[in-house]
Formats: structure tokens, C-alpha cells, sequence
């Protein structure tokens, strides 16, 4: 099933043409993602990647290190204060209204029925969701926006895709998985869509655009 909407949705030329060219940078985005994700505290693969660092040091017997490691472990859980925590969730929330009130779904709760396989335009409502956050140009005409509307920094554009990562890498368990269509169910996706090329694709062109603004104002 692939996602309705309202009224073909445009996203910035920038971020379609050039697409050998822009290969690299995709690539380059996503690693840059993916380590973010590993490296996210909220999550427990991060600890464990610093357990297991740690265990590469060979000061202790394995026994004692294994202890200590779990001490570690434990006292780093406060790294991550609840109202990041908080604030991730509140991100997704305001997703899900978007996506109501946009008219690409009918109720919030059919994005969590879609897990674990999403349609494979997915993608594209998360950039949009941004877009209309953060962007200059307006997610319907593709003419820059009105004053009045919003226009969020790059910063807080990288907050909105980090709540996605989180809900995708944490709460669905897909960690670092890229998003790549499933070869028993054609049309639907699974992996963290945060990797996605369409969603890198877009955050470089956002990116570019903020700096040409500006440069400009």
C-alpha cells in the first residue's frame, strides 16, 4: 500500500538532479547517520560499542573487566537525559499529526501498524514533514514560503531526523539496517529510513540552501 496524499507533494529540484554526482555525498550522509545512530546514548548499542572497546584493553582478568564493564554500563545510562528521551517522542507525535493532517493517512496509529514492512514512498514523508518545518520553499507549490510560515533551522531539522533514527533504530529494532525493499513483499521497505537515500538526499540539499540564505540575508 503506498501512501495517499492530498496533492503530488514537491520537493526542491536540488535535491533530485545531479544524481551521479551526488552519490557520494548520499553515501557520506548515511555513514555520518549510521554513527550517529551507534553512537546515540539512547540507545544500547552505544554502550555496548564502548564495552566492547573497552574490552580490547587488557588491564584486568576477563572476569573483573566483564564486572567493571557492566558498572560502566550502568552508570552511563544517565547520559541521556529523560527530556531528550521526551523529546524524541514528541517529535514522532508531531510526525504522525503531520501525516493526518496532510491527508497522507486517515488515523496516527496506521504508521506503527505498518512496522515491520513500510510502503516504499515512507521516505518522502519525512522530508516533507521537514520541509514544511524547516525549508524555505513550501511543501505544496514549491515557491518559497510566506514570512509568516516556518522556516527551523538546519539544527533542528537534524533533531527531527534524529527522532525518526531513534524510533526506527530503538523502538524498532532496526538499529543501523539499511532501508531496502523486502524481496518477499515488493513495494515495502524495511531498515531504519533515516538511511534512506531520499531522506540524505534532501538533508544535503536543506543543508545547502541554509547557507546560500544566509549568505544572502
Amino acid at each position: 500500500m503506498l501512501l495517499r496524499t492530498r496533492q503530488t507533494p514537491v520537493l526542491p529540484n536540488e535535491a533530485l538532479e545531479e544524481e551521479a554526482t551526488a552519490q557520494q555525498a548520499i553515501a557520506n550522509d548515511q555513514s555520518e547517520e549510521a554513527e550517529t545512530i551507534i553512537m546515540d546514548p539512547a540507545n544500547d548499542s552505544a554502550l555496548d560499542l564502548v564495552i566492547s572497546e573497552t574490552k580490547l584493553m587488557v588491564v584486568k582478568s576477563e572476569d573483573a573487566l566483564d564486572a567493571d564493564a557492566v558498572n560502566l554500563k550502568k552508570a552511563s545510562e544517565g547520559v541521556v537525559v529523560a527530556s531528550t528521551i521526551a523529546e524524541y517522542a514528541r517529535q514522532w507525535i508531531k510526525f504522525k499529526q503531520f501525516c493526518v493532517r496532510q491527508n497522507y493517512l486517515g488515523q496516527e496509529h496506521e504508521i506503527d501498524d505498518m512496522h515491520p514492512n513500510f510502503p516504499e514512498n515512507f521516505p518522502t514523508l519525512v522530508a516533507l514533514w521537514i520541509m514544511e518545518k524547516c525549508d524555505p520553499m513550501d511543501i505544496h507549490t514549491g515557491e518559497i514560503k510566506h514570512p509568516n510560515q516556518d522556516r527551523a533551522s538546519y539544527s533542528y531539522a537534524q533533531k527531527m531526523r534524529a527522532a525518526v533514527s531513534h524510533k526506527f533504530s530503538r523502538e524498532y529494532r532496526f538499529g543501523t539496517q539499511p532501508w531496502t525493499e523486502n524481496p518477499m513483499n515488493p513495494g515495502f521497505h524495511t531498515g531504519n529510513v533515516s538511511l534512506s537515500p531520499t531522506i540524505s538526499q534532501y538533508m544535503i540539499s536543506l543543508q545547502r540552501r541554509k547557507v546560500i540564505v544566509k549568505v544572502l540575508g
